[in-house]
């Protein structure tokens, strides 16, 4: 098997032996497995001395040869979230600081990778703001769901190559969660809402892919 192991910002591609294989400057890392051999691999990389910071994605057994990636500005972390097949990735940046002021809790920006190279962009919003909440469906067509902008924010189901195709519209919710299934949606309201819930039978929704 091979690891990664990230160490003062590091990511190392570990073999059996425990050997490194190789190493690059980054901030955070994740995992998916296609099949029992192919491990890909999720790299967020910092800004750096004017330098933008960087979405990357790699094979295991080929980790100096990147797949896909895409570079921005304005992100100072990231959450890293995998589509449940390993086909692609989602990379839901942060920035503390809203160089534009509009906004007083920073900046958020989403974008989708391909394992297979062949997209790389930017998400879509339909609001400007905040970017809540993202979730994948836990089930094909594996199609994901982001509560973006001001509140009331908007609420887009986008298919799996990042394509909106059905708007939910405004309502005040920050938190998304799929049934086991599938089949149903809660869109939730918590922290500094209410604490309201809707919940949805994702049928009409995706009908239209």
């Amino acid at each position: 098997p091979i690891c990664v192991k990230q160490a003062t910002m590091s990511p190392a591609y570990l073999s059996e032996s425990s050997n490194p294989v190789t190493s690059s400057t980054s901030s955070t890392s994740s995992t998916a497995n296609l099949d029992s051999d192919t491990v890909v691999l999720g790299v967020f990389f910092a800004e750096k001395k004017g330098y933008p910071a960087r979405a990357s994605i790699y094979y295991s057994n080929q980790p100096d040869t990147e797949i896909c990636g895409k570079s921005f500005y304005n992100a100072d972390d990231v959450k890293i979230i995998w589509s449940p097949d390993g086909a692609g990735v989602l990379f839901h940046t942060h920035a503390d600081v809203d160089k534009t002021g509009a906004s007083y809790y920073g900046s958020t920006c989403l974008y989708y990778l391909s394992v297979d190279g062949s997209v790389d962009v930017t998400v879509p919003l339909a609001k400007e703001g905040q970017i809540a909440d993202a979730q994948y469906a836990p089930t094909p067509p594996h199609d994901f769901i982001v509560i973006a902008g001001n509140m009331p924010a908007m609420i887009t189901m986008y298919n799996p190559l990042a394509e909106p195709i059905y708007q939910f519209g405004e309502a005040y919710r920050n938190t998304i969660s799929y049934s086991p299934n599938g089949k149903y949606l809660a869109l939730a309201g918590f922290g500094n809402f209410s604490g309201e819930i809707d919940f949805n039978k994702l049928y009409e929704q995706r009908s239209n892919q």
